[in-house]
């Protein structure tokens, strides 16, 4: 099993209008035909075996930052850059949740997928590692959202 995940920079092969109109009226599957990861990117060596859940939200790429707003000096098109790719060769992974978080700190919202995954042998100390680490991370997040 394998999971491929961040900017993967592919673009919608359509004018920037027609992405808008398409985004408004949330005709992804429109948008899809004319993604570039579908009409040249799974044909690579490395992501020919990979699939992805179906994009079902806005697309993550071009926001002027801090805001909701599609790139309004550059005029970039919208675009899903950010990805969330997986590869499996049995059936221990499942795909629960994909999705895009409303986040504004960057030029992109952040993309995110959840996993139901089937583990036969589960190490106790990295577990409770893991956990630690993840407690540690969330009460420093807290922290600083106070301030």
């Amino acid at each position: 099993m394998a999971i491929y995940f961040g900017d993967l920079n592919f673009r919608i092969d359509l004018p920037r209008a027609a992405i808008e109109k398409a985004i408004k009226e949330k005709n992804f599957d429109s948008l899809m035909t004319k993604d570039e990861l579908y009409q040249h990117g799974m044909r690579h060596e490395v992501l020919k075996s990979c699939q992805e859940g179906k994009l079902l939200f806005d697309p993550s790429y071009k926001y002027d930052q801090g805001t909701s707003n599609y790139d309004t000096t550059k005029r970039r098109a919208p675009a899903w850059t950010d990805r969330v790719l997986f590869s499996q060769t049995n059936q221990s992974m499942t795909l629960t949740k994909y999705n895009r978080s409303e986040i504004s700190i960057s030029d992109h919202k952040p993309i995110y997928a959840h996993f139901k995954v089937k583990v036969n042998k589960i190490n106790p100390e990295a577990k409770a590692l893991v956990e630690e680490n993840l407690i540690a991370k969330f009460s420093a997040m807290k922290v600083n959202q106070r301030n």
